[in-house]
């Protein structure tokens, strides 16, 4: 279906609003529709969908908001990440001048990738390593990176990582929500799509009531 924008998607909820409210309300309007056989228990069912859709639309702007926090939280994260990663490879490049086949060999030697969840695989995996070549993790020793400070740089990127994870969950959710949304204000389009072609034919002579019902 078409994408849906906020300015459409209120537009069809008043019109529903308004329709299903005052056929419901109106005297006039129930007793016509009754001769449609379109009875209170009809529009009651409609009604129970315009509800339904107005609950999908706020859960879908609620998931929309969880993913925006999210997403600049895992970017925060991220941004504090690379360069705690960029200033463990220069002490390494600092430690090893000589040795940068060793360091390639070991995975420590390139660029790591640009993509965010490919570069934060990569990271940890960098860490892995430096922990378990101790003579690797002598020589950045020497140079002020011991144990405890490689754990320190190591959780920017753990930090990264996770926000990762909770951002992609958030936009598995926003997605859900959305498809949902859709699904809800697709079956209430339908819906109010009968009671209109009725309504037209039930109250053809009276501009009034069809103008109640926004038509």
């Amino acid at each position: 279906m078409p994408v849906l924008t906020n300015a459409r998607i209120n537009a069809q909820l008043s019109q529903a609003e308004v329709f299903y409210s005052n056929a419901q309300s109106n005297a006039e309007i129930k007793t016509l529709f009754a001769a449609m056989g379109v009875d209170q228990t009809r529009l009651q069912a409609g009604v129970a969908l315009y509800q339904a859709a107005q609950v999908a639309v706020a859960r879908r702007a609620e998931a929309l908001g969880a993913q925006e926090l999210a997403t600049a939280d895992f970017k925060q994260k991220l941004s504090a990440a690379r360069p705690a990663v960029q200033r463990v490879k220069t002490v390494l490049q600092a430690a090893f001048p000589k040795d940068k086949a060793r360091l390639t060999q070991l995975g420590l030697g390139g660029a790591l990738p640009a993509r965010a969840t490919e570069y934060l695989e990569s990271a940890e995996r960098l860490f892995v390593t430096l922990r378990a070549n101790a003579d690797i993790a002598a020589g950045l020793a020497q140079y002020g990176y011991n144990t405890a400070k490689l754990a320190e740089e190591e959780a920017f990127v753990l930090a990264a990582d996770a926000a990762n994870r909770v951002q992609e969950d958030a936009k598995g959710a926003a997605q859900q929500s959305t498809q949902e949304q859709n699904a809800a204000l697709t079956a209430l389009k339908d819906d109010l799509s009968v009671l209109v072609k009725l309504a037209k034919v039930a109250l053809k002579d009276k501009p009034a009531l069809r103008a109640a019902l926004g038509l």
